[in-house]
């Protein structure tokens, strides 16, 4: 006889216009993913659900009618992504995502506990090409009816960052679906070849253990705050150097001294600083981003692990320490964005003097306003895994008996 497996089956339904294919791309990449840790470990499998995998050629009233016909609506989790298209009308919505939508928040109104909506937005600047202002207008436009509908909506600005957050918040929504179905799941029964076949795709994940992931985190993590104190350390150097150039201006200015030369040679010294210092930006804001979303990618990795654990006092204190290290991430993220958008402000309202200032603004300003956009957005992936992390954690407290507080 063939070996059997009994899992869950966790049905997701994404709905999404056109333009963000990579992201659905991703989303079933992470699936996968989770899948071959969660089968074996938690017994849950999850399942992805959209039309081009689940829907035949038909007629109906239209297509979106059609889709509507043939989707599954027992599933559990419905998950939405829009970037700048809202898509194509149907004869009952404003586009067939609109309407998958709506569906699913009218069985949610009804029934809330058979389902858990998740939206997501991307925020990355679209290119002018692509860019129909019509469409965005409507995506905007429908973001805003969603707070008014009770929801809470996530955004994010790359790929990359998407795959991060999904892989920690579909953590923590399948942990709270498998603790609340556990009496009354829908039991699956796997034979061999498939058990097989979701567990044949090699993974880094696979490879890499909780530890040696926790070991990536804190090495890459150091080495992304010893180059953000670079940049505190610069950022407070500039600052000390342009209130000096300020004080001899207004020195200049109140004893009469300030001829044009002069006053040339005090705004080339402040110009051939602030492009130094953009130059600094420049060479250690790449190396910030890769060693945070190197850290950040091995911790998403190691928290989607946890599952294969039991509640030990070894693994509590491998989720203790990678809370530490996120949390003092967060800190010093938080001091540099703080530092830097202040800076930013004082280096917006230096007047224009000479082209050579001019040109030495310009630099500062746009790699401080890449540097201010990098940093909210590591701290948006941070802040979720502090709150995945810190539930776990709290499930052990719960949980573990060795746990002494």
């Amino acid at each position: 006889m063939s070996r059997q497996e009994i899992v869950q089956v966790l049905t997701i339904f994404v709905a999404s216009p056109s333009d963000v294919a990579p992201e659905r791309s991703r989303l079933a990449d992470v699936i996968a993913e989770l899948n071959r840790s969660w089968s074996q470990t938690l017994g849950v499998r999850l399942e992805m659900i959209g039309w081009e995998t689940h829907v035949n050629p038909g007629f109906g009233t239209d297509p979106q009618d059609v889709i509507n016909s043939q989707i599954p609506q027992d599933y559990d989790l419905f998950i939405g992504i829009m970037w700048h298209r809202f898509g194509t009308p149907t004869p009952r919505a404003g586009s067939g995502t609109e309407e998958e939508f709506t569906r699913a928040k009218a069985r949610w109104d009804s029934d809330n506990p058979t389902v858990e909506l998740m939206f997501y937005f991307k925020c990355e600047q679209v290119p002018i090409k692509q860019l129909d202002g019509k469409q965005l207008a409507k995506v905007q436009e429908f973001k805003g009816t969603l707070g008014e509908q009770g929801g809470l909506y996530w955004e994010f600005d790359s790929t990359e960052d998407f795959e991060k957050l999904l892989r920690t918040q579909l953590s923590r929504v399948v942990q709270r679906w498998h603790e609340k179905t556990k009496e009354k799941s829908r039991p699956v029964v796997m034979n061999d070849k498939q058990t097989t076949a979701m567990a044949a795709a090699p993974s880094e994940t696979e490879e890499v253990g909780l530890l040696e992931l926790g070991d990536d985190l804190q090495d890459n993590m150091q080495h992304a705050t010893e180059a953000l104190q670079r940049i505190l350390d610069a950022t407070n150097d500039i600052a000390s150097k342009m209130s000096e150039h300020a004080k001899i201006v207004e020195r200049m200015n109140s004893t009469g001294t300030n001829s044009p030369q002069e006053m040339k040679r005090v705004t080339s010294r402040a110009a051939t600083d602030m492009s130094e210092y953009a130059e600094r930006l420049k060479a250690d804001r790449p190396i910030v981003a890769s060693r945070m979303e190197a850290g950040l990618d091995s911790l998403t990795k190691a928290v989607s692990l946890f599952p294969d654990f039991a509640t030990t006092s070894e693994t509590y204190e491998v989720a203790r320490s990678l809370l530490s290290s996120v949390e003092h991430m967060g800190n010093v993220l938080s001091e540099t964005k703080g530092s830097t958008q202040g800076f930013l402000a004082a280096v917006t309202s230096i007047p224009r003097l000479t082209t050579e200032l001019n040109k030495g603004k310009r630099l500062m300003k746009t790699e401080l306003g890449n540097l201010v956009g990098m940093l909210e957005s590591q701290e948006q992936v941070i802040s979720q895994l502090e709150a995945a992390i810190s539930n776990m954690l709290d499930d052990f407290i719960d949980e573990a008996e060795f746990v002494k507080i």
